[in-house]
C-alpha cells in the first residue's frame, strides 16, 4: 500500500503541496492531513449542516472544489 491518496500515507501534515496534489474526493483524513485539525473537529466539520459533503453509507466525503468554495465563503463571513 503506497499509494499517494492513502489515509495516513506519510503520517506528515504537508501531504499535499498545491490544489492539483489534492484527490478529486477527499475524506477525514485527507481533511486532517490538509487542514492541520483534530479527528473531532474534521468530524464535526463533515456533520455541518453547511457543509457540502458527500454522504456513501457511513463515509462523508468531500470534493476538493467544493471544499475550497465552503472555506471561502466561511472566511468571507468571518470578515464581516
Amino acid at each position: 500500500m503506497n499509494g499517494n491518496n492513502e489515509a495516513g500515507s506519510n503520517g506528515s501534515n504537508n501531504r499535499f503541496c498545491s490544489y492539483d496534489d489534492l484527490p478529486l474526493i477527499l475524506d477525514a483524513n485527507d481533511l486532517m492531513a490538509l487542514l492541520g485539525f483534530s479527528r473531532t473537529n474534521v468530524y464535526y466539520i463533515l456533520h455541518a449542516e453547511d457543509f457540502p459533503a458527500i454522504v456513501i453509507g457511513k463515509r462523508r466525503l468531500v470534493t476538493k472544489e467544493k471544499l475550497f468554495q465552503w472555506l471561502e465563503a466561511h472566511e468571507q463571513a468571518g470578515e464581516k
